[in-house]
């Protein structure tokens, strides 16, 4: 069964990319940091930043990962 898969592969395959994947966890740190924003008080940064990180998931999101 290994050999069938290693030879299903060419020789020339490239990494997965996990870009999509670090701007999700990206987007997902942002969030985290709008809500503690938030908690201490700040109305002018808090939204910015909760905003932001949708932006940025949803372009992790569109870039995607394998």
């Amino acid at each position: 069964m290994a050999q069938a898969q290693a030879q299903n592969k060419p020789k020339n395959a490239q990494p997965k990319k996990k870009s999509g994947l670090v701007t999700v966890f990206a987007g997902i740190a942002v969030l985290i940091l709008g809500y503690v924003c938030l908690a201490k008080g700040s109305i002018t940064v808090a939204p910015i930043l909760i905003i932001g990180s949708f932006v940025v998931m949803g372009a992790g999101i569109f870039i995607g990962w394998d």
